[in-house]
């Protein structure tokens, strides 16, 4: 994948090398009956140029990202699932697994404790 970014780069620096009028004459002129009266002014061209070596920029960072990921393991079936422990989880899962309740923890983390009062024992692990 880094490779695709790092031709897309090339690709980009190429095109913001070359003379944006004739780009715009070879590319997008032949849409116009008249195209010298809709050819785009000089700050649109520098624009133009500015927006490729940008975008060849940013794929050169992506190249980088993604030449420094770790490669996938091989035993995809160990990184396929969410582990419990980066999982948004409101249960303990040994609680669940022995049958406990939210009664048994006070009640449910938004309801309202003894005399009206919030109890405030909303937890969450991530």
């Amino acid at each position: 994948m880094a490779f695709v970014c790092v031709l897309l780069a090339v690709l980009m620096f190429v095109l913001g090398c070359v003379d944006q009028h004739a780009l715009w004459r070879f590319l997008d002129s032949w849409r116009y009956s008249d195209p010298d009266a809709n050819e785009p002014s000089g700050a649109a061209f520098v624009v133009q140029r500015l927006g490729f070596f940008v975008a060849a920029g940013g794929f050169v960072y992506g190249a980088v990202v993604l030449s420094d990921m770790p490669e996938r393991p091989e035993d995809s079936s160990e990184s396929s699932h969410i582990s419990s422990s980066s999982s948004l989880s409101v249960f303990d899962e040994d609680a669940v697994r022995e049958g406990l309740s939210w009664a048994d923890f006070g009640g449910h983390p938004g309801s309202v404790g003894a005399g009206g009062q919030d109890s405030g024992s909303r937890t969450f692990s991530v």
